[in-house]
């Protein structure tokens, strides 16, 4: 028997803590990575669970978690299934399995959302208030603290953390920053990224590492963590964690 449970994803947060608190052997969540990443950080330090059946965008965790983000092959091994654990990133009190950006560019994130909830009114008093701020704050990466409009950390190769690579079993972090001096430079780069060529861009620096800091000039900083805005504090070291999160899956452990 199951308790299904709708939720906005406003009150996703919320409603998975309901269903945790009645201490379930599992708890099935349909949704993205967002939502499957908001489940995980929750589920897992009480030792349940999350299911993730994939009915987002890339569905990257539930590929990490099955195999496949084929539904009906999911559906059929659901009963069948066991807890096991994926990779993925903690940086402060958050975690992340997919991919993390940091910077002033991810307060685009909550602009995203306005716009997808239709919410026109509030979508442009966003950029209006965070327009003037996203190139003129860099962070600094890693312990050269080199300067970078935007950083991203993914767990393994960062191609395939955004769907443009296949996806591979990872082993550590994947941290690369660009400094744009102004939308020409962040218009131009888009383009790269598409096309596979932006580790050849002078102007982005890339490193392979365990654990790697962000800090900046403020005391909080801006992030996007597998697609979901939340602030860290200045100054975060983001770590690899080979049992990041407790997810169900096979039975027999699959090989990439």
């Amino acid at each position: 028997a199951g308790d299904i449970r709708l939720a906005t994803p406003a009150g996703l947060a919320d409603a998975i803590e309901r269903a945790a608190d009645t201490r379930p052997d599992v708890i099935p969540l349909a949704g993205g990575d967002g939502s499957a990443r908001t489940a995980l950080e929750i589920l897992t330090p009480r030792g349940i669970p999350t299911a993730v059946l994939p009915c987002g965008t890339l569905n990257r965790i539930a590929a990490a978690a099955w195999g496949t983000t084929d539904m009906t092959a999911i559906l059929g091994a659901l009963a069948h299934g066991s807890a096991r654990s994926i990779a993925g990133g903690i940086a402060g009190q958050h975690r992340f399995f997919c991919a993390s950006g940091f910077g002033e560019p991810m307060r685009l994130g909550r602009l995203r959302e306005d716009l997808r909830l239709r919410a026109w009114g509030r979508a442009w008093r966003s950029w209006r208030e965070m327009a003037p701020f996203l190139f003129r704050s860099p962070v600094r990466l890693g312990p050269e603290r080199v300067p970078v409009t935007c950083a991203i950390v993914a767990v393994g190769p960062i191609d395939a953390a955004f769907g443009l690579a296949p996806q591979a079993r990872p082993a550590n972090l994947e941290a690369a920053g660009a400094l744009w001096r102004g939308w020409g430079d962040a218009l131009g780069f888009a383009p790269s990224v598409l096309g596979g060529g932006w580790r050849r861009r002078a102007a982005t620096i890339i490193q392979s590492t365990g654990a790697i800091r962000v800090e900046g000039d403020v005391d909080v900083l801006p992030a996007l963590m597998d697609g979901e805005a939340v602030a860290v504090p200045s100054g975060v070291e983001i770590v690899y964690q080979d049992d990041c999160g407790l997810v169900w899956g096979p039975s027999e452990r699959r090989t990439w």
